[in-house]
């Protein structure tokens, strides 16, 4: 584990706790995250979709949270 940085440590620890002890704020994350690019509030998802940000919001939502 050490070869991951701490915030990406942290980010997968709440990550999997949120799957162990409450699927259903998972899911709905997912879900939101499905949806970000086709609703009336784009701005943000438009943002960060840029090279200046990492094209953050191009990465693919967990769908396997969606099959639990």
């Amino acid at each position: 584990m050490l070869k991951f940085p701490p915030s990406l440590l942290a980010a997968a620890a709440i990550f999997t706790a949120q799957c162990s002890l409450n699927r259903y704020c998972s899911r709905l994350m997912v879900t939101y995250h499905q949806k970000a690019g086709t609703g009336k509030l784009t701005g943000v998802y438009k943002k960060y979709s840029s090279r200046k940000f990492g094209s953050a919001t191009n990465s693919e939502p967990a769908q396997f949270l969606l099959d639990l």
